[in-house]
């Protein structure tokens, strides 16, 4: 059963923040503990971050952000077109950087993240459940 449905378009680094706010503020009411809350977050500042450098590469003025919550689960799916490609490769080298450490740093911070392609479109869906 799902409690609550939002989506949004990110065209700036403010709606992006915007974004985290969102995260925060859905996990918050859903009382899921203050460590998860702090992953959910940067786990979308990345996921929106590397759409927003994307689609401004490509020239595309949005992409979308949907969440959906239940009292034990939050999931978060960002939606850009185009047929960008998501590596899930091991490295031997440890990304120490700003930037860059995109969909490794997202499996570590939620418990599911698949990219998954549709028609014209690829999505980075992620979900944590609560207490685990």
């Amino acid at each position: 059963m799902i409690l609550k449905f939002i989506s949004k378009r990110i065209k700036t680094k403010e709606d992006i923040y915007s974004a985290m706010t969102v995260t925060e503020e859905l996990a918050n009411e859903q009382e899921f503990s203050i460590h998860d809350v702090i992953k959910m977050r940067l786990a979308t500042e990345e996921a929106c971050t590397n759409s927003y450098e994307y689609c401004r590469a490509k020239g595309m003025s949005y992409f979308l952000i949907k969440w959906s919550a239940t009292p034990s689960l939050i999931e978060i799916t960002v939606r850009q077109k185009g047929k960008a490609s998501f590596p899930l490769i091991e490295q031997a080298d440890v990304n120490t950087g700003l930037r860059g450490r995109g969909i490794a740093l997202m499996v570590h911070l939620m418990d599911k993240v698949e990219i998954r392609r549709r028609k014209n479109c690829v999505e980075l869906y992620m979900n944590k459940w609560k207490g685990e």
